[in-house]
């Protein structure tokens, strides 16, 4: 007579028992469950029996094994505040030449002007989704919104769909055009002769005009429905998104050398004669200044209260935004791009090589080298990195987490409470 399930189980733990001895039968057998359980509170059950004889490292490798609950476990290590992953190249881009602008990402393509042409590859393949070419005419930085993009070409600003690159609307200029913004259904960009506009996002329609003396940028965001941009003249000026009128103006204690940053209610930049400067961004008045040793080209970053700021110098500066009292500063091998910040980690370039330091100890994680001089600041979007070079290439570095002991257990700590 055919023994029963049960029965076979019984006698394969004894054996199994009498072979190698209670505790390693156990982590056997319970591994055994881990790899194939389905149903998801026998699954909590066997990781938490498992963790008494078991390393949560270990779990959780075992657990990437089971197909059912896979994809689950490695969007939560996907999740991860970034502090332990390493990069590794997924793709080279090679564009029409010239520097590459800064890139812009939204999880499904990467935006940004290479040359003559503006590009749109995937963001995972590198291959080419669309393209627009304006010959004789560098692409300036692109700003996304949820189904569009506007770029600045020339004289030119569109308004061209994400999905499919077909123009929604285009304004021509009198004037060459920087870079664009958009807030609160407006898209505002300067150029190079003084003049800022403001455009209708949906149609393109010129609704005002502010007139400086000389080149005039649009800042990284706007506050209260003022529109901070900056003068080649070296001033400042706050203007009020509803009718292009210039609320405040603060003339800077040099050349200014970065677009302002917009955050926490400052307004923040830097200069040329070392500075790195706070102003309130409802009323224009310098709040606080910091002083490098070197020239500030870098666009600050604002996040959690503090401001980080790349100078000339090779540092990175982490600044309290409240005081501008210097917190931290890390010393690179070369000059630092703006930064980015992405979970609890800082990201920034310099030639030849990306960076990656904590914000909180500001220890560097890694430093890795390209083989390109770098050209723009690195931008991220989940775990994938992009940043241009002087040569044309666009580089897509993917970090991949290693994981140890104290993230395998947030791992198992966020699926016992979430699955």
């Amino acid at each position: 007579m055919e023994k029963s399930g049960n029965k076979r189980e019984f006698d394969a733990w004894n054996d199994l028992v009498r072979a190698a001895g209670f505790r390693a039968a156990a982590v056997a057998f319970l591994k055994e469950q881990l790899t194939a359980a389905r149903d998801r509170h026998k699954l909590k059950s066997t990781i938490k029996r498992l963790r008494k004889y078991e390393p949560d490292l270990e779990i959780v490798k075992h657990l990437l094994k089971n197909h059912h609950w896979k994809n689950t476990v490695e969007k939560i290590i996907e999740d991860l505040p970034h502090t332990n992953a390493d990069p590794e190249v997924l793709f080279v881009f090679r564009g029409g030449g010239n520097v590459p602008t800064v890139p812009a990402a939204d999880g499904k393509k990467i935006y940004f002007g290479s040359g003559q042409t503006l590009y749109a590859i995937d963001a995972v393949s590198g291959q080419v989704s669309w393209r627009k070419r304006n010959p004789q005419k560098s692409w300036y930085p692109v700003f996304l919104d949820k189904k569009t993009l506007y770029a600045s070409s020339g004289r030119n600003m569109f308004a061209i769909e994400k999905r499919s690159g077909k123009v929604l609307w285009a304004f021509r200029s009198d004037k060459h055009l920087t870079a664009p913004l958009c807030s609160n259904s407006l898209v505002f960009a300067g150029t190079l002769e003084g003049t800022l506009y403001a455009l209708h996002c949906q149609s393109g329609k010129k609704l005002w005009t502010f007139n400086a003396a000389r080149r005039i940028d649009v800042a990284t965001g706007t506050w209260n429905n003022i529109v901070p941009a900056v003068s080649e003249e070296g001033v400042v000026y706050g203007i009020r998104s509803t009718d292009g009128e210039c609320a405040w103006h603060f003339r800077a204690p040099g050349k200014i050398g970065s677009l302002p940053a917009v955050g926490e209610g400052l307004v923040v930049f830097g200069t040329e004669n070392h500075k790195i400067c706070a102003l309130l961004a409802n009323s224009g008045q310098l709040f606080w200044e910091f002083t490098t040793k070197g020239r500030v080209y870098a666009t600050p970053c604002i996040s959690d209260n503090i401001v980080y700021c790349g100078s000339r110098d090779r540092h990175l500066y982490a600044l309290d935004a409240e005081t501008g009292k210097e917190i931290w500063r890390f010393k690179s091998l070369g000059y630092v791009s703006s930064p980015t910040i992405q979970g609890k980690m800082v990201y920034f370039s310099t030639p030849g090589r990306i960076y990656s330091v904590s914000a909180e100890d500001h220890k560097m994680r890694w430093c890795f080298p390209l083989g390109f001089p770098v050209a723009t600041p690195p931008v991220l979007h989940g775990r994938f990195l992009y940043t241009g070079t002087v040569e044309g290439q666009m580089l897509c570095l993917r970090l991949t987490e290693n994981l140890n002991e104290q993230t395998a257990a947030i791992v198992l700590k966020k699926f016992l409470k979430d699955y």
